[in-house]
């Protein structure tokens, strides 16, 4: 997708790295296609709607199969027919048998209810089964569409049909527009090929019969009232996959063989191969559980290596990509945006979020609005201690600081990287800087002036307060980093200097330097005027405590 394209890392240098990483990229997703998956059972061979199922072709033996990976056209992804499995050396008892019985993901589809159909055939005692007629879905195994590295669902693919009744061959393809009417359709009986009288026919299609596995039925489009066939010229060999088997072919009156349009869906055999051995996420169907999952997403792979300017980073982005300059965002743009960040949202997940934040119904939301949704309310607790870190730096109280003084007052040497290693000071600091120069996240504030205004610091901390879950580390954070003096227990600042003061009176004690910006722990004679201006009295001597 597009967000592994923009923010790839370790970006290839050479041909062969290119050809390496491609190699590993198909590998994997021929993994994803041929992992095993569960299969439905039913007892009495009747079809339930969310069943997973295989679609034959029975004249062939061919499997109907999604290629989500090979895009055909803009939007719409490969559908293929495959040979099916040879099932001759299956050994009921072997375990490993057990796990052949399940199909492969890419050779199933979930059979999915169409929301609001126009005519209902089914009986109402039986609404959650498939009948004969009833218009439904073909979603492509949610396990093909799983993205590991958010742990995340994304948005199923359809069967579509692309074509008219007019035309003489269509394709058959896989699109993510589940409203497209398009991937409507239905099964009808068999027999009903072989009545010619209307009213018959009519009357075979309305008795509200329920399909069954392995029973022969025609698949037709609710669109283009067109059968699915596939040629047995077209027959695919040694389980290659062809894709031009496929076609929505226009019936006629003599000379076509009914074979061709035969399909039925193939159940499970045994009931064990319908339990999964794999737990998915469950969907979020709750516009604020939606929200935090974006946000723990965010700030865990775009935040930077400790996950500090995850929103920063996304509010850059969507300002990149607001070319009217509005400061508003559409259906389109708000899921195009977290595209790009690996976060893909189906129709309905951009609905529920738009349901939650587009308050006046106008068909747009705020970007700030949508921001301050998704990094959650900055606590009374955190923004007392940033006014109080703005209040330490602004020396002059001139209500402003500069971004130079704001880099050589900020001490990075309590940051967990700088601690272990894996980053120098210059790292952090360079990186700290980068978070102003871009204005990424300062709403209308960034105006590259070299000027750190109060507002435009609580905006920056707001968004690194995002990616902290715990008050009393982001006090601590926010005490060692600008040296604000004080704190309690497990929140007391450990960066400020701290000296032994012996007294005239040979009496001793501890104590923290409350203002040490720019004074070096070598300089005595200015931490002794600090002591002093503390009210620190009776000194004979100083050392460094630690």
């Amino acid at each position: 997708m597009a967000s592994n394209r923009l923010y790839a890392t370790g970006m290839p240098n050479t041909a062969e790295e290119l050809q390496v990483r491609e190699q590993r990229r198909h590998q994997e997703r021929v993994a994803k296609g041929n992992q095993r998956v569960a299969h439905a059972y039913s007892e009495d061979g009747t079809i339930d709607f969310g069943s997973v199922i295989v679609l034959r072709h029975l004249m062939s033996g061919c499997r109907l199969t999604s290629d989500i990976w090979t895009e055909v056209e803009p939007g719409e992804q490969m559908v293929v027919a495959e040979h099916a499995e040879s099932q001759d050396s299956r050994v009921e008892d072997d375990e490993n048998t057990q796990d052949r019985e399940r199909p492969m993901a890419k050779a199933t589809f979930v059979i999915t209810k169409v929301k609001n159909p126009e005519h209902v055939f089914y009986d109402r005692h039986l609404a959650n089964k498939l009948h004969f007629s009833q218009p439904f879905q073909l979603a492509c195994n949610p396990a093909l569409v799983m993205n590991e590295k958010i742990g995340m669902m994304g948005p199923p693919f359809y069967l579509k049909s692309e074509g008219s009744m007019y035309g003489q061959q269509h394709r058959v393809s896989l699109t993510r527009d589940s409203a497209d009417p398009r991937t409507h359709w239905i099964a009808t009986p068999a027999q009903c090929a072989l009545v010619s009288d209307p009213h018959a026919k009519e009357a075979l299609l309305a008795r509200n019969t329920p399909v069954r596995g392995l029973e022969a039925f025609a698949l037709k489009n609710c669109m283009s009232n067109l059968p699915l066939g596939m040629e047995s010229a077209h027959r695919p060999l040694l389980s290659h996959a062809v894709s031009c088997g496929l076609e929505l072919a226009k019936q006629r009156a003599t000379g076509t063989p009914r074979d061709i349009y035969s399909w039925a869906f193939e159940l499970a055999r045994d009931p064990r191969a319908a339990v999964s051995h794999t737990t998915l996420p469950s969907r979020i169907t709750k516009p604020k559980e939606l929200l935090r999952k974006i946000k723990s997403i965010v700030c865990e792979r775009h935040g930077g290596s400790d996950g500090m300017y995850g929103i920063r980073e996304i509010s850059r982005q969507f300002r990149i990509m607001d070319t009217s300059k509005d400061g508003r965002l559409d259906r389109k743009e708000l899921s195009t945006g977290l595209g790009r960040f690996g976060i893909d949202l189906d129709a309905e997940q951009v609905d529920l979020l738009f349901s939650h934040l587009d308050e006046n119904r106008d068909g747009s939301v705020s970007l700030n609005e949508f921001l301050v949704a998704l990094r959650g309310p900055l606590t009374k607790r955190r923004l007392k201690i940033i006014l109080m870190a703005y209040e330490v730096l602004d020396i002059d109280k001139s209500g402003t600081v500069t971004l130079e003084e704001l880099t050589s007052f900020y001490d990075t040497s309590f940051h967990p990287q700088v601690i272990d290693g894996t980053k120098s000071h210059e790292d952090v600091v360079r990186e700290f800087v980068a978070q102003w120069d871009n204005g990424a996240g300062q709403d209308d504030q960034a105006n590259g002036d070299g000027i750190v205004t109060r507002e435009e610091f609580v905006h920056y901390y707001r968004d690194v307060s995002a990616s902290i879950d715990d008050d009393d580390y982001f006090e601590l954070m926010m005490r060692n980093a600008w040296h604000i003096s004080g704190g309690k227990g497990w929140c007391a600042n450990t960066s400020n200097i701290r000296v032994l003061v012996e007294h005239n009176d040979g009496s001793q004690e501890v104590v923290e330097l409350v203002d040490d910006f720019g004074v070096s722990r070598q300089d005595m004679p200015i931490i002794r005027a600090k002591l002093r201006k503390q009210g620190v009295c009776g000194i004979k001597r100083v050392s460094l405590a630690d």
